[in-house]
């Protein structure tokens, strides 16, 4: 998907919907619409009693990195945070999903710090309509909170009723005390919260102060968990100790050792990791791969992906895409257990993977039934470090969707066989295209604003888009009709680079387009890289490039925990089974305390409309649509 991926709906509409991570507040403007209210499957309306129970709370976290200490249900997991988060320090998730399974949100339970003397959001300016303004400074205030409200529920999808409802909970307070010696006073807050659709959630807060510095807790369930799981809410929240000298030290990684990243990442790094959670290093240290070894299960998987990801690279991505200069970002791959661990990180609902370019993470989760990796699981490893090469090949901006997401689905279609990647249709697509083929082009009517004359276009919902269109489709316009068009997109990339080169007739006519394309955004945007910032320049709208969910995840297996084979496992066949200163610099250029909002949206977006714009005009000028357009409905419809 795209900022932060591609999220497009799953065909069960099973999502549950978990507390994101926070991510960059120009990024979570555009997160409302991917949150989908919680869907009961089949058989699951039936619930034991026993089972809307809360479990006890039978352990301790004592963190590791912060030396606070807290009581936590039993069987609960601790979630891995992005590596340079500032405000949430952990979280935990219910394995059983058992508000999810009463159509209502899980209980869930994360740890906030913040100072309360921070600089706090910025102010807003620019001419922008006045309660858009207070909207952004509200999302940017989690950001950069000062108080418990802003850094837990600044981002809460909740309607002007809902605030309300939050407005007057701040009143109603009790006081509580910390387990310390001597204890710390501290605040506590329940109540319930209607979202925007509709439905009810309950809400605990809980406040220590010490100095500067405060520590939050934030826990909440849906409506119909409140009776179980508000009071042991309120136990976790007075177990909370702000020191324990219980809690051990942040371990060390070795494996990352002559990987080049800063002192400053290394450390992120090494807090951020959780108990189940490991480190690999790709054979040429161009990826870290950290990942949920399922009890010993994943480490096999991620020595597959570690070699894999390098292998695609050099093979396919480095030869068809040089890029601009020599590549030196070391990225992160991580792969979460299941799709649950998956959208709690913060995966966007609808998605199997997403690669971000602000986080330098490709995230994406196994959805291999057993210890062996499946296609539906390195088909998103390859799509989705297609987009992380390619952002960096360009000089980091993203190129159009079509052919961002279309080769991203393109390569999806890899297979490894004898040391070498051979590409077939990719099954995610192909009869999603067709059908789209079958019922014809899209509807289409155009509006010309009488004042500017700016010219708007309203599509139907039936149908392919026409291909003159489809190749100028910002982003948000290609992600409106998502299956759809990444199934055309793909189509487009697969007729460009499998049939057009063996019809002579064809190659003569349209054979350039990709490399012209590519060639000239390259150029553009290195042209224009001296006027322009290091960071924030991620394609049309910031957006990265995320890969849509199979229509059938497999189901977790229990199985006898098996010895790695031990050969290479990234060998074997697919059918046989800059600097820490600028960088502090550039972050804190970016963190608010006030601005221009349009020049802050400009920074982000990168300002590459114009190379963009340049690289299709010229990759297709001259081209007859008609002709084009003909010859490649004639080969998909005959393609497998």
């Amino acid at each position: 998907m795209g900022v932060l991926g591609a999220e497009l709906p799953l065909s069960d509409t099973g999502e549950s919907v978990t507390m994101s991570n926070r991510t960059p507040w120009a990024f979570r403007l555009g997160m409302a619409a991917l949150l989908a209210i919680p869907m009961v499957i089949g058989g699951l309306a039936e619930i034991r009693e026993a089972e809307a129970g809360a479990p006890p709370l039978s352990w301790t976290h004592r963190d590791r990195v912060h030396k606070f200490s807290l009581k936590m249900f039993r069987d609960y997991k601790q979630v891995p945070l992005k590596t340079d988060e500032k405000v949430t320090v952990c979280k935990f998730r219910d394995p059983k999903s058992k508000g999810s399974n009463r159509n209502t949100y899980d209980a869930e339970v994360q740890v906030v710090k913040y100072n309360i003397k921070g600089k706090g959001g910025p102010v807003i300016t620019g001419d922008i309509p006045e309660e858009l303004k207070k909207e952004l400074a509200r999302f940017m205030s989690a950001d950069n909170p000062t108080n418990i409200w802003d850094a837990t529920l600044a981002n809460l999808y909740v309607d002007s009723a809902g605030r309300a409802q939050i407005k007057r909970a701040k009143k109603e307070f009790k006081k509580i005390k910390s387990k310390d010696k001597p204890k710390l006073e501290g605040k506590i807050w329940q109540f319930e919260v209607k979202m925007v659709w509709g439905d009810l959630m309950h809400i605990t807060l809980a406040e220590y102060v010490k100095g500067d510095w405060a520590y939050g807790i934030y826990a909440r369930c849906g409506k119909p968990l409140a009776k179980q799981y508000a009071p042991k809410f309120k136990s976790i929240a007075k177990s909370f100790k702000y020191f324990d000298a219980k809690a051990k030290d942040v371990e060390r990684i070795d494996d990352l050792e002559g990987v080049n990243i800063t002192a400053k990442k290394r450390s992120e790094i090494e807090r951020s990791m959780v108990k189940g959670w490991d480190v690999i290093v790709s054979p040429k240290k161009n990826y870290i791969v950290i990942y949920n070894t399922k009890n010993g299960r994943n480490h096999y998987l991620a020595k597959v992906i570690a070699k894999r990801i390098e292998a695609i690279r050099a093979q396919i991505y480095e030869k068809q895409f040089p890029p601009a200069k020599e590549i030196k970002d070391v990225c992160i791959v991580r792969v979460c257990a299941d799709r649950k661990e998956y959208h709690t990180y913060g995966g966007p609902g609808g998605s199997a993977g997403y690669w971000s370019p602000m986080d330098e993470e490709l995230v994406f989760y196994d959805a291999s039934a057993s210890k062996k990796p499946d296609d539906d699981t390195l088909a998103v490893l390859y799509h989705e470090a297609f987009h992380q090469y390619i952002h960096y090949s360009v000089g980091r901006v993203a190129p159009h969707s079509w052919f961002n997401e279309g080769h991203g689905d393109y390569y999806a279609g890899a297979k490894y066989k004898g040391g070498k990647f051979r590409i077939k249709p990719f099954n995610w697509r192909v009869g999603t295209i067709k059908n789209a083929i079958v019922k014809g082009e899209r509807s289409m009517e155009e509006n010309v604003d009488e004042d500017t004359g700016k010219v708007t276009r309203q599509w139907g919902n039936s149908g392919y888009t026409p291909l003159k269109h489809l190749v100028r489709f910002s982003q948000r316009e290609y992600y409106s009709y998502p299956g759809v068009c990444y199934a055309q997109g793909w189509s487009l990339i697969y007729f460009l680079r499998e049939i057009v080169p063996k019809n002579k007739k064809y190659n003569e006519k349209w054979g350039h387009i990709l490399d012209l394309y590519f060639n000239t955004l390259k150029a553009e945007v290195n042209k224009e890289k001296k006027d322009k910032p290091k960071d924030g320049e991620d394609g049309e709208d910031g957006d990265e490039g995320g890969e849509e969910a199979p229509d059938d995840e497999p189901a977790d297996e229990e199985e006898e925990e098996e010895e790695p084979v031990e050969e290479d496992p990234a060998d074997r066949d697919d059918e046989e089974e800059e600097e820490e200163e600028e960088e502090e610099e550039e972050e804190e250029e970016g963190e608010g305390g006030g601005g221009n909002f349009a020049a802050a949206m400009t920074r982000f977006r990168g300002g590459s409309a114009a190379a963009l714009e340049k690289a299709v005009n010229v990759a297709f000028k001259g081209i007859d649509w008609e002709e084009f357009t003909k010859a490649w409905l004639k080969a998909t419809k005959k393609g497998k």
